[in-house]
């Protein structure tokens, strides 16, 4: 949750000041296969999707948002004139999507790079010199419009600029507690300037890459505006290449692709090798060794990265991540020497797409918890294996084995997935029954049975959700809480209620046998089904309302489903015949004794603060640009932040954790990293709060 959240309060709170420096060195090319591309994928949404868009004016609108939107998300680039000359040819976009006409993409590409040009003029200008600090500013963010004309455009940019170089300086001051000092640094000239150097230097080289790899963001331009095309029917629509493609089927797996190396920031801010996956491909080179160094990665066709301005994140997904491709990585060894080597990322079983399940203790009695972050299916060679439904039955068989007196299913920020696993997952803890109803496009409603028989679990059930599980992990909640079978607990969810297929973009072509849908490069991720509770409702839009709620800081309007403006509208369908289950569960009297618990706990007390302070600035934010009022404003956010992370990481455990016996087992014939990797999973769910308070519901309930 926590990396989450930074790249959220980063999109938020911080510009992505050269994030769309990529398109700086595409020229106008020639448009005519992006033309024909267009043309083939708005006759497929047309076939496929569940609720085909006439190019009208309200869709061209979104189109023209949405692209803009793509393009310019901080409005630091376009101005006000450069809208209304664009805006003159949005007339002509229902036109271009059938094919009759083209200019739309190459004007906005012409406008786009002219003004990337003056902001790679205006930094280097700007960051090559003292910056002023003395005139007291603020800069409101986000910018609610485009500038009004070049001078307000520049003035933007410096603004900007200025806070880059604080954000800079306050990292580098900040004190173990996260506080920036309010007086100005006694060395803050040194700071500035080293400040501005790192900043020309990332921009410098980012700039470098750009301009050797001109054809690959012409392609990269070309893929955004056919996925904005098909966003616009409906946000989880969108157009794949086929390494796209590869990278989402490999996510929905058990297994994902890995170097078999993990990293640490060192004393000197460099990426240095901290751990070789004992058998993994790192290790079996035996040139790679723990405190390395390393400096540049290079991937496929990706232009090479330089590390030392590069974020942990990105240098996570170049070493993990989820495609196959391999890697040209520059290290420098401990005798000082550089020295190129390349990886290929091998299938390792996914340590966090695989069902785990604990005992978690507390007044004596033992709870079961299963965590389950994906509903994957594990594919091998085309060949269906189990999936997520029957590994975590196997885990609840284990769990009962131990004696426990209820279950903790946890589907936090599962983001959900096949929703076949889901539907057997539910069947888990319900004898019968239809689980769920789905309607494909021009099709009758379809009633989906647990397709198992009998159950393995009756007893005590509690499922743990919050704003980031969407999809297959609110159909189970959802069906759970229908039949009542289970008590709902944590934050309202996300509320997706439709499916999705992959298929070529070219289904006629494939089709007619005249090319092989495994050879196509161009695929789209389609909208073809909505899916409903069994009481006909949906939580497309609503989500799942838990029985009782827990804070969340997902709680804001912005984290949901219906803020996304091509959002399918929530509906109803025919009700199923289904029996709920003859339990009564006090809800009213667990929910009454959870709520004075929370109230009084200062860990959720963070929760609602951070949920609070993160809804307040998607509204917007002031942000002063001195050193003083700008540490003071700094300190605030930042105690949000430690005060939350203090509670998250509570110093004494909250609750006892215990692998099963089975579990034991296993873990005494691994090897120490595996052992370790254990014990910090078993110490972090000891000191999860929203866990505890689970337990406490459970006992409550049995009492």
């Amino acid at each position: 949750m926590y990396n989450y959240i930074r790249t959220i309060m980063k999109r938020l709170l911080y510009p992505a000041l050269l994030l769309f420096c990529t398109c700086i060195n595409a020229q106008i090319y020639n448009t005519e296969g992006l033309r024909k591309k267009c043309i083939v994928l708005n006759r497929f949404l047309q076939q496929q999707h569940y609720q085909p868009l006439s190019w009208g004016d309200t869709a061209t609108n979104l189109f023209f948002s949405q692209w803009l939107e793509q393009l310019d998300e901080n409005r630091l680039y376009f101005t006000a004139q450069d809208i209304d000359g664009l805006r003159g040819m949005q007339s002509h976009l229902a036109d271009e999507m059938s094919g009759k006409s083209w200019g739309f993409f190459n004007n906005t590409l012409q406008v786009y790079r002219k003004r990337l040009l003056q902001a790679d003029s205006l930094i280097k200008v700007v960051l090559a010199k003292p910056i002023a600090f003395a005139k007291p500013e603020k800069l409101q963010w986000p910018f609610e419009s485009y500038s009004s004309g070049y001078a307000d455009w520049a003035a933007r940019w410096q603004k900007i600029l200025k806070w880059k170089v604080l954000d800079r300086i306050g990292d580098w001051t900040m004190d173990s507690l996260g506080r920036l000092p309010l007086q100005t640094p006694a060395n803050f000239a040194d700071l500035e300037k080293r400040a501005r150097e790192k900043l020309l230097k990332q921009h410098a080289l980012m700039m470098e890459e750009l301009a050797l790899q001109q054809s690959s963001f012409a392609e990269n331009f070309e893929a955004d505006y056919l996925n904005t095309i098909a966003t616009c029917l409906d946000p989880h629509t969108a157009y794949m290449s086929i390494r796209d493609k590869k990278e989402f089927e490999t996510s929905l797996s058990g297994f994902a692709f890995s170097t078999g190396l993990e990293v640490k920031k060192n004393d000197k801010d460099e990426w240095e090798i901290e751990h070789l996956i004992p058998g993994g491909p790192a290790w079996r080179t035996g040139e790679l060794h723990t405190g390395d160094v390393l400096l540049k990665i290079k991937m496929a066709d990706v232009p090479e990265v330089d590390l030392s301005e590069t974020s942990g994140e990105m240098i996570q997904s170049l070493l993990q991540g989820n495609s196959d491709a391999a890697l040209l990585l520059t290290v420098r060894q401990k005798s000082g020497a550089q020295k190129k080597i390349t990886l290929l990322k091998e299938k390792i079983e996914a340590d966090e797409g695989v069902v785990k399940g604990y005992l978690l203790g507390k007044n004596g009695k033992k709870t079961g918890y299963i965590l389950l972050p994906d509903f994957y299916t594990q594919t091998d060679d085309g060949e269906d294996l189990n999936g997520c439904a029957n590994d975590v039955a196997k885990e609840v068989l284990k769990l009962k084995q131990e004696g426990i007196n209820g279950l903790i299913l946890d589907l936090r920020n599962n983001g959900g997935g096949s929703i076949w696993e889901a539907i057997q997952l539910a069947g888990i803890f319900l004898s019968e029954g239809v689980m769920t109803s789905l309607q494909h496009k021009g099709e009758r409603l379809l009633f989906l049975k647990d397709p198992n028989r009998g159950t393995i679990y009756d007893g005590p059930l509690l499922v743990l959700i919050n704003g980031g599980s969407a999809s297959a992990s609110e159909l189970v909640s959802a069906v759970l809480q229908d039949y009542k079978r289970a008590i709902v607990v944590g934050g309202n969810s996300y509320g997706k209620g439709t499916a999705q297929v992959i298929m070529p973009m070219d289904t006629l072509l494939a089709a007619s046998g005249g090319a092989n849908p495994n050879e196509q490069e161009d695929f789209v991720k389609v909208t073809n089904g909505k899916f409903y509770r069994v009481d006909g409702t949906t939580t497309q839009w609503k989500g799942v309302l838990p029985d009782i709620v827990l804070p969340d800081v997902y709680s804001a309007g912005i984290f949901k489903e219906k803020s996304k403006p091509s959002a399918l509208k929530p509906d109803m369908a025919r009700k199923a015949f289904f029996t709920p289950l003859n339990n009564s569960f006090p809800l009213q009297q667990l929910a009454a004794k959870s709520n004075v618990r929370v109230k009084n706990d200062s860990s959720f007390a963070a929760v609602q603060k951070m949920a609070d302070w993160l809804n307040q600035r998607t509204i917007g934010t002031e942000i002063p640009l001195q050193w003083s009022s700008y540490a003071t404003t700094a300190n605030i956010n930042n105690k949000v932040y430690a005060i939350w992370q203090m509670d998250k990481a509570q110093a004494n455990p909250l609750l006892q954790v215990a692998n099963t016996q089975f579990e034991k087992e296993r873990i005494l014939r691994q090897n120490e990293a595996n052992k370790l990797a254990n014990k910090m999973r078993m110490d972090k769910i000891a000191a999860d709060f929203f866990l505890n308070e689970c337990v406490l519901i459970i006992q409550d309930w049995i009492n």
